[in-house]
């Protein structure tokens, strides 16, 4: 699953970084609230400097999969 991360992070990123506003609109399209979207932001740019690195980016792409799939989960147990 993380040469899917690395494919996207190479297709967006320059000089070995990403920055916020690419990721917001990566991110976006993944439907999770965005007060959980920023949770994310918060534990993969601890020292706010706005952009990611290549290992930051695939921990926020794992969260974003791992929040998606216990919300699709609890949704099947709720029916």
């Amino acid at each position: 699953m993380d040469s899917r991360y690395e494919d996207l992070f190479d297709a967006i990123g320059e000089h070995g970084s990403v920055d916020g506003e690419t990721i917001k609109e990566v991110w976006r399209r993944s439907q999770v609230p965005d007060r959980i979207l920023a949770s994310i932001w918060d534990k993969c740019d601890p020292k706010c400097q706005g952009v990611l690195d290549r290992q930051s980016f695939i921990q926020g792409m794992r969260a974003i999969d791992a929040f998606l799939f216990l919300h699709c989960e609890a949704k099947v147990w709720d029916m």
